[in-house]
């Protein structure tokens, strides 16, 4: 493929159906848990997972920071025909990688119940807490470098490999996530060591591409600098922010629910945040499709492939948010029953929060992608200011607030508002006719 000459719809077309894959079997590792974990132990159980999500979202957000960050920046240097220069941030990438992967481990598992409590756990389901994440904590590195190899791999001309990887690593982790649930009956563990099992089959996948003679991923020590390094940073620095206001947010409402309606409360989150997983995941799929073409086309001065791109992967997004909201809108029923065996009292207060809850999708989907396009054009500056405006002020004033006037439901209109205000400025942004 010849980014800078090929016909660039084809070629986005080529890069979408693999990268959406990659992304949205990314979130059957927390998806997989939730499902078997809710059907085959309880909904305890359920709660519980969704208090290690934001610690999920961390590594993920860290690997995506270095990934994106890193394959942004290679593939403009590539696009420049300076590969040397491209190495070197993807050698940045792997040594903070390590850095990262020791420190989130030390920490996590040395203060590991203070942690827990922190982020909404009680004493009804901390049991299940501990048992499941002191696991999945010490896989801190497999998380991290799977997510991060996903993108370089992708960058670097073979987006299939990374889908494949990530569908292998996700198959792995539902086929496991059953056998040592059920049969072996591992409890909620089984899950964490599904989880683990699926991110080293991933790694071997990507591995496998440096193996190949079309690699350029290759270990370059000679241009790594301060400057290279914060330009790594800056332009992933995004992603990351994403991942983690999506952390605080989570841990906010669980908080909340903890203190207003208790472990049902946190349950019902449970399931519509699960469901966000899978919307974050398909926006996260556009976003990357789109970046590699518009960050190599941008800085070879293609400014019309630029835009091309970002009209399609617009049209992308509003298809996509339009489906998934019109199914919870439709279905809420069914996405309870998938996750847990309800009773009434939980049937009654998911249903409410999907409902309102899925109106959000309409305009989240365009919001990150947006935010991608943003980073792609170097533009990080507009992107940290949509991620920093729905991931952490309004969310986190809202989150705060609603339930005071509103009452309980009140929590559920949160994550609405946030994404209709962030849009119009996202909009706005794009209006003031910033070259995409």
């Amino acid at each position: 493929m010849d980014i800078l000459n090929d016909d660039i719809k084809k070629l986005y077309f080529k890069f979408l159906i693999p990268t959406i894959f990659s992304t949205l079997v990314t979130s059957i590792y927390i998806l997989g848990d939730a499902v078997i974990i809710g059907r085959f132990i309880n909904d305890k159980a359920m709660a519980a997972l969704n208090i290690i999500t934001p610690i999920f979202s961390l590594f993920y957000g860290t690997g995506y920071l270095l990934g994106v960050g890193g394959a942004v920046m290679m593939s403009a240097a590539f696009g420049e025909k300076k590969i040397k220069k491209g190495q070197s941030y993807f050698t940045v990438s792997v040594l903070f990688g390590v850095v990262f992967s020791v420190i989130y481990a030390l920490i996590l598992l040395a203060f590991f119940r203070p942690i827990m409590y922190f982020i909404g756990a009680s004493d009804e389901i901390y049991g299940y807490v501990s048992q499941y994440g002191y696991i999945f904590v010490s896989g801190a590195p497999l998380f991290i470098f799977s997510s991060m190899l996903q993108v370089f791999v992708r960058n670097d001309m073979s987006p299939k490999k990374a889908m494949f990887g990530v569908i292998a690593g996700g198959i792995a982790n539902v086929v496991l996530d059953y056998i040592f649930i059920v049969p072996f009956d591992m409890g909620i563990a089984g899950g964490a060591w599904a989880t683990l099992a699926g991110s080293v089959l991933s790694l071997a996948v990507y591995f496998t591409h440096f193996l190949t003679k079309n690699n350029r991923l290759k270990l370059f020590f000679g241009e790594i600098n301060l400057n290279n390094i914060s330009r790594v940073f800056k332009c992933g620095f995004p992603n990351f922010f994403i991942e983690i206001s999506n952390a605080v947010v989570i841990s906010l409402f669980n908080i909340q629910l903890r203190n207003t309606i208790g472990f049902v409360g946190i349950t019902a989150y449970g399931i519509v945040e699960n469901s966000y997983l899978v919307v974050n995941s398909l926006s996260n799929g556009i976003s990357q499709t789109a970046q590699p073409l518009i960050a190599s086309n941008y800085s070879a001065k293609n400014n019309e492939r630029v835009s091309s791109v970002f009209r399609a992967g617009l049209i992308t997004s509003v298809i996509i948010s339009v489906a998934v909201t019109l199914f919870g809108e439709l279905n809420p029923e069914f996405i309870i029953n998938l996750f847990v065996n309800a009773d009434d009292e939980l049937m009654g207060i998911a249903v409410t929060a999907i409902r309102i809850y899925f109106i959000s999708f309409l305009m989240a989907v365009s919001n990150i992608y947006i935010s991608g396009c943003f980073q792609a054009v170097m533009k990080s500056g507009y992107s940290m200011r949509i991620c920093i405006l729905r991931g952490l002020v309004l969310s986190s004033v809202f989150v705060t607030v609603f339930p005071i006037f509103f009452g309980s439901n009140g929590i559920w209109y949160v994550m609405p508002c946030v994404e209709l205000l962030t849009l119009i400025y996202a909009v706005c942004c794009v209006k003031l006719k910033i070259k995409l």
